[in-house]
């Protein structure tokens, strides 16, 4: 006999909604986020332990210590506090549907888990364990709240309590055989999970994560689609096939092993995923088409999947790049159903979001719809993705379920943190087992990953092209990789070879002159900014020499453009503000400075000025001006920019293909010249070079020497790109994985994962800083001040919906600082207002506020 449902109709699942209806949307949203015929690696159907757990995660609501303190607010009529929580006796509960519905007793054990923490976090399951199952008057006594909130169902809602067990179990559990009395018995069901295998915390993960998106998405009223949304594709595929084939031979040339990467690529692709390959690669140099090659292939495959396609970068500072090539070939809105763009300063917003009842919702509820990545094409960060698979807070759990047959892109995966590489294989092997995950690993120097997974195949290539590009670059090679004095004598064993500032300082203003482009790429921000001052002290006083960043609180101040929605405009406008603020006519030299410590609003503007002034088909003030850029890392990977020649300081082998890339990219004239040199200390306080701070003596810089080292070798201070891009980046990686011995050694983060300890994995990053940090917003105009205060009055008030919507427009002008330890973080944002004596930030590099000097 069907259970009488109706019986729970007249309890509250929270003031605006009966008990039933929760639990009967939670069930159906969780029912939509498992396919139907998805099993465990217990051989559990998920279908049916979904089903259990939807219907039982609230069964300790009916108590009338709940209901009478979702009436009142109070907790003070219930015996104790604990009386009126609902978790663990409904965690209880869910454990003996899940053993009446006869599945695994790891799924048993997981789905108690789920239950008890799906308001909250999963734990380290071993010590979780002991709490609720260990020996002791304390564990025993743990038991008397959910013993007392049984008897109170069974005493005033047990014709309801036999309806929720009823429906939970599909009939093989009655509320007369619940064990009221005597909940402790209970404790047998929980396995050791010491005796559980390395697949316990993979079913831990689906089931907690599923529930609790499926648990979000119905209190806030928000229907699931039906099946992924995704961009229309047929506007890329048209697009692609009208590019042009090139005007001169090598153009034609060049475009051909783009169009071939680009077609082979999805049809291998779609024709190894029927075969049953997960795993796949695309290598391919700089500048030969990547980005679009590997969106049209994940989209053709998520187009026959009825699936997503989720691309994830290591940086945010080179992910507005790729929004910008998804909105123009898609013709897509980061804020539409379609398409999701998430990371920590993106305004990550779903509108539009139609709530049950068919009606348009425009509240916070916008922004934990796009937590759920729904949408048919994601752009995200590794962090947002690994660390929301590895060891998610609750609200990251809810983007779990939506991959699900995805396909994921990692571009650019050798930005993944080193330390994370065991893991991310371990990541990959439970995302394509549990999930039928798709993962296509793209970039010029492949890190080996997959290869070096004990669990994992080769990843399949998805182009036979590799090879005819790197011949290709040989016949027309655009840089040259020359090795400066200070970098042989290192390569030569000489620790102390360094440049001084002032060498390096004279050699960029002589050599960005007449009109040309130069690019230095520093390895600290502390490096960037002196090298930028000291390129100032001895700038020529018959030349003029400008920063653009100088005047970006002036424009900011004076400018309604809102930087963020017309990027180009207000770049446009900038460079006009900046011409105008001139002493002097003539030409000089514009010095660019980028580091992450600019805000991101700042750093934004200034990437747009600076592809304006490097575009020989757009008009600037700066006419027949010498352009010399100074950033950090953040340039070399994915930002699309060309440079006539290049200073890249001492860097692992991998970031100095990728920096090179950002030299002559469209073959211009002669080969252009990379200069690799080994800057000095750029602190007082120390003598170790930036190099050595960021990469480490031993761990990546001692296999780029011996890469190198052997390279110059064979062709003396002068290594040819192609050389370098394929013989040099093999030896790199052949010889960093003998030194870590990857595939034999034991990873930390692994046996956690392994193991089910939720709480150190949720503590670890990909971001790892050696010293304390702390969020601040800084505020420059006065547009910032009101938006500020607004996000202040909205808090004040108790309306934080609305807040985190104000606050999403604040993020922009967030940077994160290096604070003292000893000082402490606070877990609230932080204001600093530029007009303050205290306030120091430095607009030409972002030097100065809070004396943050490091990358």
């Amino acid at each position: 006999m069907a259970p009488n449902l109706s019986l729970l109709e007249s309890y509250r699942a929270r003031p605006s909604q009966s008990l039933r209806d929760h639990l009967h949307g939670v069930a159906t949203n969780a029912e939509q986020l498992v396919p139907a015929d998805a099993e465990s690696a217990y051989g559990d159907d998920w279908q049916t332990v979904m089903r259990a757990l939807a219907w039982t995660h609230d069964a300790g609501k009916l108590t009338t210590y709940f209901q009478q303190y979702l009436e009142s607010g109070e907790r003070s009529h219930a015996p104790r506090d604990e009386h009126t929580y609902h978790g663990f006796v409904s965690a209880l509960l869910a454990a003996h549907v899940l053993y009446s519905l006869d599945v695994s007793a790891a799924m048993r054990t997981a789905g108690f888990y789920a239950v008890a923490r799906h308001h909250g976090v999963l734990p380290t399951v071993v010590a979780a364990h002991e709490e609720y199952a260990g020996n002791g008057s304390k564990v025993d006594s743990q038991y008397d709240a959910p013993r007392a909130q049984l008897q109170d169902i069974k005493q005033n809602a047990a014709p309801a309590g036999n309806a929720l067990v009823t429906a939970a179990s599909n009939g093989q559990l009655e509320w007369d055989g619940v064990l009221v009395d005597t909940p402790a018995t209970y404790q047998k069901l929980l396995v050791d999970p010491k005796k559980l295998d390395e697949q316990f915390y993979e079913t831990l993960l689906r089931a907690w994560s599923t529930l609790v998106c499926a648990d979000k998405l119905d209190a806030a009223e928000i229907a699931l689609p039906e099946g992924a949304q995704r961009p229309e594709l047929e506007r890329l595929r048209t697009t692609v096939a009208g590019l042009p084939a090139g005007k001169t031979p090598l153009e034609q040339t060049l475009n051909q092993l783009r169009s071939t990467a680009h077609e082979e690529s999805y049809q291998q692709l779609l024709t190894s995923h029927r075969e049953g390959d997960r795993l796949f690669q695309i290598e391919l140099p700089t500048g030969f088409g990547k980005t679009l090659t590997g969106l049209r292939a994940a989209l053709e495959l998520a187009e026959q999947r009825n699936s997503r396609a989720i691309y994830a970068l290591p940086y945010t500072s080179i992910l507005d790049q790729v929004d910008d090539v998804c909105q123009e070939y898609l013709d897509v809105d980061p804020l539409s159903d379609r398409y999701t763009v998430h990371h920590h300063l993106a305004d990550t917003r779903t509108t539009a979001t139609e709530s049950k009842e068919g009606t348009v919702v425009n509240d916070g509820s916008e922004a934990l719809y796009a937590e759920t990545w729904q949408a048919g094409l994601v752009l995200t960060t590794f962090t947002q993705l690994f660390e929301s698979v590895a060891g998610p807070g609750n609200t990251q759990a809810m983007k779990i379920p939506a991959l699900q047959d995805s396909v994921i892109i990692l571009d650019e995966p050798q930005g993944i943190a080193l330390e994370w590489w065991s893991l991310v294989g371990r990541l990959a092997a439970f995302l394509t087992r549990e999930y039928d995950t798709t993962i296509i690993m793209m970039t010029a120097t492949q890190p080996q990953i997959f290869e070096q997974a004990p669990s994992l195949p080769s990843p399949t290539s998805l182009t036979t092209v590799t090879d005819e590009c790197v011949s290709f670059l040989e016949s027309n090679p655009r840089v040259t990789f020359n090795l400066h004095d200070s970098t042989a004598g290192y390569l030569a064993g000489d620790d102390s070879s360094t440049l001084s500032y002032e060498t390096a300082a004279e050699t960029l203003s002589e050599m960005t002159t007449d009109g040309t482009t130069t690019l230095a790429i520093a390895n600290t921000i502390e490096s960037a900014a002196t090298l930028t001052d000291t390129v100032f002290d001895h700038s020529r006083p018959c030349e003029t020499t400008i920063s653009l960043g100088a005047d970006l609180e002036a424009f900011h101040q004076s400018s309604s453009l809102n930087v963020e929605d017309m990027t180009d405009e207000a770049a446009e406008a900038y460079l006009e503000f900046v011409s105008d603020g001139l002493a002097t006519a003539g030409d000089g030299t514009v010095v660019v400075t980028l580091t992450t410590q600019l805000r991101p609003r700042d750093r934004k503007l200034l990437l747009a000025a600076l592809r304006r002034l490097l575009d020989s088909e757009i008009s600037t003030p700066f006419e027949g001006w010498s352009v010399m850029t100074i950033s950090t890392q953040l340039i070399e990977a994915g930002v699309d920019v060309s440079f006539d020649r290049l200073y890249r300081d001492f860097a692992p082998v991998p970031a100095l293909v990728q920096a090179a890339g950002r030299c002559n990219r469209e073959f211009s004239g002669s080969t252009s010249p990379v200069t690799v040199w080994r800057l000095a200390s750029a602190n007082d306080a120390t003598t170790v070079p930036p190099s050595e701070l960021i990469y480490g003596q031993r761990s990546l810089l001692r296999p780029a020497r011996q890469a190198l080292a052997s390279l110059q070798a064979e062709h003396g201070a002068a290594i040819p790109e192609a050389e370098l891009i394929s013989t040099g980046v093999k030896a790199y990686y052949g010889e960093l994985h003998h030194q870590r011995r990857t595939s034999e050694r034991s990873d930390r983060l692994v046996e956690h994962f392994n193991s089910a300890a939720g709480e150190p994995l949720r503590n670890a990053s990909l971001i790892e800083d050696d010293y304390a940090t702390q969020d601040v917003v800084l505020l420059c105009s006065t547009e910032d001040r009101q938006r500020y205060e607004e996000y202040q009055n909205l808090r004040e008030a108790g309306k934080f919906s609305t807040a985190k919507t104000v606050f999403e427009e604040l993020k922009p002008l967030v940077v994160t600082l290096r604070v003292d330890s000893d000082a402490g973080q606070s877990d609230q944002l932080l204001m600093r207002d530029a007009r303050e004596a205290t306030v120091e930030y430095d607009t030409v590099s972002g030097r100065g506020i809070g004396s943050s000097r490091s990358e």
